[in-house]
Parts: structure tokens; sequence; C-alpha cells
């Protein structure tokens, strides 16, 4: 019997939502066999080793609760966001010699930082919808000069987002110069930079990648279909009667083909292990646009992740199994 510890929950946002993340896991490895051990960082990175809310228990000092793994196979990391999915925690465990799951710090930093994943995937030949990055100091001090620029550059509407971060928080569609204008303004008090993005309609697809003894392969394709929302922002993707999520996409072969090899490209280039998923947006024209790259999909009742694998005939149980199995070490 292989001994797990599920790392969920931590100081990001998505606080919430890797808790949701990390029951799964913990629940589908334990109806695997493994001997699990619930690992909770909580909001201020205090650890204690059990599901929230712990039953009062006092959390220990992050680096000692660490310490305290060095016994177990590996840590499946359920954490999404800044800390969990942005190479922080991943160096930790380095440091201290833990195996742990999906990829290494430098991966999950390149795939976290939407600014430097779109200049790897320029670099690797992925078509990238046109952006520009922009200081937040400036779009504060000189917001009717940058929001000009920008519209003039990229046209409208224009999205607008926070470079690090996940799950669509910190993203802003701007259908018009006033929204353009706050857009900017509340997205520049959230970070150093704001990242602004061209708006690309189109069928939005994501394409899970999966590495395990196999080898590296792309599962079934998921089209994605919004139904009043503007986009697939963070209420959309975790409330299922917002959006339809269709798995296998119904979209023809060849586009399959193509969208699955940019997919792994995508993987490679940003030097990911495990597992990720990347997002894109095919225009009227069957242009692929690459959007991101997640590092540590969700894995919740809802998340697409889990949806691909089991249209490829994999239970959940089996792949958090095949994601542990390629633990980093």
């Amino acid at each position: 019997m292989r001994r797990v510890a599920v790392a969920m929950g931590g100081p990001s946002e998505e606080h919430d939502v890797s808790i949701a993340s990390g029951r799964a896991v913990v629940k589908g490895l334990r109806q695997a066999g493994m001997e699990v051990l619930p690992v909770w960082i909580r909001r201020d990175t205090s650890v204690v080793f059990d599901l929230p809310p712990g039953d009062g228990q006092q959390g220990v000092a992050l680096y000692e609760g660490l310490q305290r793994l060095t016994d177990m196979d590996c840590v499946f990391i359920a954490m999404h966001g800044p800390f969990g999915e942005d190479g922080t925690l991943q160096a930790i465990l380095e440091s201290v010699g833990i195996p742990f799951t999906g990829s290494d710090h430098f991966g999950a930093a390149a795939a976290m930082d939407k600014v430097i994943s779109k200049r790897i995937y320029e670099a690797v030949g992925l078509d990238v919808p046109p952006y520009r990055v922009l200081k937040s100091r400036d779009c504060i001090e000189h917001t009717d000069d940058i929001a000009k620029k920008t519209a003039d550059t990229l046209g409208l509407p224009v999205v607008l987002k926070t470079p690090r971060l996940g799950s669509s928080v910190g993203v802003v569609l701007a259908g018009d110069m006033d929204e353009l204008r706050s857009g900017l303004k509340e997205l520049a008090e959230m970070a150093g930079l704001v990242l602004a993005e061209r708006f690309i309609k189109g069928r939005e697809l994501t394409v899970p990648v999966l590495q395990d003894a196999a080898g590296l392969r792309a599962l079934p394709l998921i089209e994605i279909r919004v139904h009043s929302h503007a986009f697939f922002d963070y209420q959309t993707k975790y409330d299922p009667a917002l959006a339809d999520e269709v798995c296998p996409a119904p979209i023809p072969g060849e586009m399959a083909k193509r969208l699955s090899e940019a997919g792994i490209i995508a993987h490679e280039a940003l030097m990911l292990s495990g597992f990720s998923r990347s997002d894109f947006i095919v225009d009227q024209s069957g242009r692929a646009w690459v959007l991101e790259t997640n590092a540590i999909p969700g894995l919740t009742e809802f998340s697409l992740f889990p949806k691909a694998a089991a249209a490829a005939g994999m239970g959940f149980s089996e792949l958090l199994l095949k994601i542990c199995d390629s633990a980093v070490r």
C-alpha cells in the first residue's frame, strides 16, 4: 500500500476550490486502497493534518508540517492559484526531498505566469492572441492614455487579466472605453502588471494532457458552451447550470488532432509533468489560439480533467493513481 499526503487549501483566493479538489482526491485515493493523509494548508500557511475544519486542531508551521511528510511516498498537490500552483510549494518540497505530483517548480512557475507562458507559446509556434503587458502604475496614473492605446492596438472588446491568478480570478471583459478604464484600474490594484489581450470570438475548447507509463497523450477534448455569461468566468466554472461541457467535443477529426498536438506542444514547451490542461479558442476560420495552460487542473466533481478521463474510459481513482505514478522525484 502506498502512503500519499494530499495537500489542499493555501493562502490564495482559490483556497475553497482547492479544498473541494483535495476532498475529492482524498476520497478517490482511499477508494483505490491508498493510505491517505489530508494536509490542510490554511490561509495563514499553517498546517493541519486533517480535512477542514480540522476539528479545532492546532496548526503547525509550514516547514515543520512538511518535514513530517518525509516518510510519505508522495504528496498529491491539489492546490490552485499562487503558492500551490506557481512553483512555491513545489520548490519547498524539492528542498526537503519529498516527491510530489505534477510539475517541478520551474514548469509550474512558467505555466502560472500568463506573460511568460505566452512568450513561450510564441517561441514554439503556437498562435497567441495579440496582447499588451501594462505596468499597473501606468494604468492608475495614466488611465485614459493607456486605455486609448490599448483599444487602438487590440480593439474592443478586450480581455484584461492579472498575469498570475487562476480560475478566471482577476479577469475583466471590457466592451467599451468606460469598462476598459475601470477594468484597468481594478486589476492594477491587484497586481504589478496587467495583461491586455485581444478578444477572439469563437468556440472554446480545452485539451487535457496526461503523462503516464504509456507516455504523453491528449485525453478527449472538451467544448465549453457558456449560457448567459460573457465568458467562462469563475462563477461559470463552478456552477454546472451556467455552461455545457461537451466531451468528447463535437469537432472534425482533423481539428481535434491539431488541437491535441498543440496541447502537447504547450505542455512540453512549459516543461510540465504529470498532467495539464490547455485552453484554446477556435475562430470562424478554424484557427486555434492558445489562451493559457493549467499545471494543476481542477479535480472536483464538476472539473474538466476528470470528465475527459471518464470519456477515455478511465475512472477517477485510476486517474489519480496514474498521476501519483508520475510524481516528480
